[in-house]
């Protein structure tokens, strides 16, 4: 196919936006204090807000010709570009179910992603990292640098499996509003029903907002998901990017 792999090299790669809850100075300093053997670099994939302290990262740590910066890319530009790095690394402080990482296993490029990544394939990941500390994802890049260690990784990831269609994820999303009742939550009310997509139609809502009249005179919070995400991210209330932001 078009993204065969061959031999891994000694690159270790990110690619997505570059932008705080995705990627901040942690990687670089941890690049840093990892102490990598020879030929082996960090590229860095991507266009944000985050780019210019990152860079600044690199400089102050001098490490210039063993991190690259490379602009945003294609999604088939940048598979084709990446399938014989070391590894993937994604060291969100927190994502949801982050798509490189499905992009990478499936041409068997090994993945070292947050612990905070509700993937469903979470519990078969062999390494995962702790956004918050800079030792844990120094520790795991060294680890990729070791051979014998790097096999035995390389190896779990590639037996990772995850099948679920289009038909399994709109089945589990219906079933997910159905549950939650987002409609009438309050137990002094009775239940209505999940509205039909024909009692929704003609109905106008912002992007991405769910929202009702019952929700509002009862005050209930509903998720929203805007249109500005790329910028403040989507982060679960419970979550520790939420406990550092209101730090």
């Amino acid at each position: 196919t078009h993204n065969v792999r061959d031999a891994p090299n000694k690159e270790i790669v990110y690619w997505g936006r570059l932008i705080v809850m995705k990627l901040d100075a942690a990687l670089i300093h941890a690049f840093t204090r990892a102490r990598l053997p020879a030929g082996y670099t960090l590229t860095i994939i991507g266009d944000g807000p985050q780019e210019e302290s990152l860079l600044r990262a690199a400089e102050e740590a001098h490490l210039q010709g063993r991190v690259q910066f490379l602009p945003g890319m294609s999604k088939a530009e940048v598979l084709d570009r990446v399938k014989n790095a070391r590894a993937f690394v994604l060291p969100s402080w927190t994502d949801i179910s982050p798509a490189q990482v499905y992009e990478a296993l499936a041409m068997k490029l090994p993945v070292l992603v947050t612990k905070e990544n509700y993937l469903p394939i979470h519990d078969q990941l062999p390494h995962m990292i702790d956004p918050c500390s800079v030792d844990d994802i120094a520790e795991k890049l060294r680890m990729l640098s070791d051979d014998t260690r790097y096999t035995a990784f390389a190896s779990a990831c590639n037996a990772i499996r995850f099948d679920h269609d289009w038909d399994a994820v709109v089945s589990e999303h219906l079933a997910l509003f159905e549950a939650s009742k987002l409609w009438k939550v309050r137990p002094s009310n009775a239940v209505e029903p999940f509205p039909s997509k024909k009692s929704l139609e003609g109905q106008t809502f912002q992007h991405g907002e769910i929202r009702s009249p019952q929700n509002q005179k009862d005050g209930v919070r509903v998720l929203q998901i805007g249109a500005d995400r790329s910028k403040r991210g989507i982060l679960y209330p419970d979550s520790p990017a939420v406990k550092r932001q209101k730090a």
